[in-house]
This record gives structure tokens, sequence and C-alpha cells, in this order.
């Protein structure tokens, strides 16, 4: 705890020693008249919260803190500034770290440290914030204006190529086309470098006949794979099966198809012979239902899943197309033939 203060140079302190003055207690109050030195003391401690000297005293700063265990403290050593730990709260706090600002509409309070600072900080951000409000409102307002601007551009250009065409063409047609060379990333070859090239290709456009719409083709068969999905995962476990027929898939076929036509019979319809009730109870509990079930739904599937035999005589023919999509439509049925070969393929593993 600080005993006293022994100041030899501090503001308009010169060797003060605090003879005929208490020492200092737990609370203590000083008071005097303005400018007679009460900040000045206060200043000393600030050396000690601060960590520092303060740069205003270059009439000279040097006191002693004396400690109750006999100790000193010089705030001209840096050991002794950290082993002392003080706030103050002066007239240099508030104006370093209060700031009082009057907005008009409110009022603001900062209180931290330079104050000063950070509320200049504040009021040019706040200025930052307004410029770009007012720049967001003028790009708004520029960008409203080029789409206007493309609108009518695009309806004016639209208008050119239906009369340089004679073809119906508007701007929601032109939007399309615009919005399709983009995401295919190819407008650059679809651009028309002088006259005589637009002069070549306006004659080939107009040369050629409006062509029908051809309407959308389905080439394969619908098939629900998640249902196909799940009959390739069921399973079905055979009560009594026969090895015989377990090891011979064709055989078991037959002989499946052979039992139910044997149903009400008395004799085999193959031989002639009278049937063996053992026998038949044995193909019974091969065949229960859960297994005759499964069968039957993969016949049904397989039944519905047949190759292709051509696809020539549901493909529109080349003359259909305009002259500039028939090579496309060519290289798209022979790589469609391939396919077609593909499918088949894996159809004949099915059956």
């Amino acid at each position: 705890m600080i005993k006293k203060i022994l100041i030899n140079k501090l503001g308009r302190f010169n060797n003060f020693n605090f003879n005929g003055v208490d020492d200092f207690k737990r609370f203590n109050v000083l008071y005097g008249w303005n400018y007679s030195g009460k900040t000045t003391l206060s200043r000393a401690f600030m050396v000690f919260d601060n960590k520092k000297i303060p740069e205003y005293y270059d009439d000279g700063f040097d006191f002693t803190l004396e400690k109750t265990d006999g100790s000193n403290l010089s705030p001209n050593s840096e050991t002794d500034r950290n082993n002392l730990q003080t706030k103050v709260f002066n007239s240099d706090y508030v104006e370093n770290n209060l700031f009082f600002k009057d907005t008009g509409a409110s009022n603001i309070l900062v209180l931290a440290e330079n104050a000063q600072e950070t509320m200049s900080k504040i009021e040019q951000l706040t200025t930052e914030i307004k410029s770009s409000i007012v720049n967001i409102a003028k790009f708004k307002t520029q960008q409203a204006e080029n789409k206007t601007y493309l609108e009518d551009r695009r309806t004016e250009e639209a208008r050119k190529i239906k009369e340089n065409l004679h073809c119906t063409f508007t701007a929601s047609t032109f939007l399309k086309y615009e919005r399709k060379l983009k995401e295919e990333n190819s407008i650059e070859t679809h651009i028309i470098e002088n006259d005589d090239e637009l002069c070549k290709k306006r004659s080939v456009a107009i040369a050629e006949k409006n062509k029908e719409n051809i309407e959308q083709i389905p080439l394969l068969p619908v098939i629900d794979i998640e249902k196909l999905k799940e009959l390739l995962n069921e399973t079905v476990s055979i009560t009594a099966p026969l090895t015989r027929l377990s090891n011979n898939k064709e055989a078991e076929k037959w002989v499946r198809e052979g039992l139910v036509l044997h149903n009400d019979a008395d004799v085999c319809f193959y031989c002639g012979q009278p049937l063996n009730e053992t026998i038949i109870n044995e193909l019974n509990a091969h065949f229960d239902k859960r297994y005759n079930d499964l069968i039957t739904k993969i016949e049904t599937q397989q039944s519905s899943i047949k190759p292709i035999s051509s696809f020539n005589d549901i493909l529109p023919d080349t003359a259909k197309f305009y002259d500039q999509f028939e090579n496309k439509y060519l290289k798209d049925k022979e790589n469609l033939e391939e396919l077609r070969k593909q499918y088949n393929k894996v159809v004949k593993q099915i059956q």
C-alpha cells in the first residue's frame, strides 16, 4: 500500500516531501482551489496506470512513491511501473476517453481509449455509408436504364431479323437464342464479321422454306428403374428345394409350367401314366406360393423389356430439317444407333 509521495519535480510541485501531511490511508480526499495541483498529483499515479511517462512534462518529472513496507517505486523504472496497478479517473481520462457528440436527432457518448480518434472514425464511416447508399441508388437507376435499353435493342434487332429473313421473329425469340448461346459459351462462333458473309447467310436462310415443327418422339420403352431394383433385391427361401431343379433353370421352368397344367389331372399329359402324389407334393413344396409369385413378377418384367429392332420407322426424314442442322442430325442418328445396340445387348442378358 502507498504511504506517501515524495516529489522532486512534478508540474508546479518542487521538492515536496509531505512534511506535516498525514500518510495515505485506505481512503484519502485531496481538495483545493482550481489549478492548485490536484490533477497534477493524479497524473503521478497515471504513470503506473498507463505504464509510461507522459510526454508533456518537459520541465521535469521526478518523484517517488513510498510504500508501507519501506520500499520505493520510481516512475522512471519500467519494472516499478509494472509492479503497481492503479486506475485514475481525472480530467485527462475524460479528455482522452470520453467524447460527447451532439448529432441533432440524438446524442452519442463514446467511452473508450482515444475517444476523439474513435469518434472521428465513426464520422468517417458514417459519411462513407451515406455515400455508398447514394451510389447504390445511382447503380440501381443505371441498371434499370440498361435493362430498358437492352429490351429496346432486342425488339429492334428482332424486327430487323424478321424483315431481312421474312420470318416470324420476336424479342422473346431473340432472348431465347441469346440465353442459349451464353450457356453454350459459343457466341463467338456465331458472329458475322462482314457484309459479304451476312448476305450469303441471308440468301441461304431466305431460300429455305419454313419447316414444320417436329414433335418429340419416344424412342425407348418406359422402364420403372426403381421398381426393377426392388425386384432384383427381393429374395425368397424355398421350403423344400429340389436340387435337380435348382441346378437346372430350364428344367425348373419346364416343370413349373407343367405343374400348373396338371392341377386337375389324374394322368401325366407327357407319358400317360397316373400322377404320383408324392412327386406332386415335392414339386408343390419346391414351387411354394412366395417362390411362384416372385417368378411371376420376374417373368412379367422380362416380357415388358424387349429389344429394339430399328429406329428408322419412327425417326423423321433428313429433309424435315434446315440445312444447318442436317449434319448434326445425322451424327445424332449414328450415336443413337450405337446406343440401340448397347440397349439390345443388355436386354438379351436380362432375358
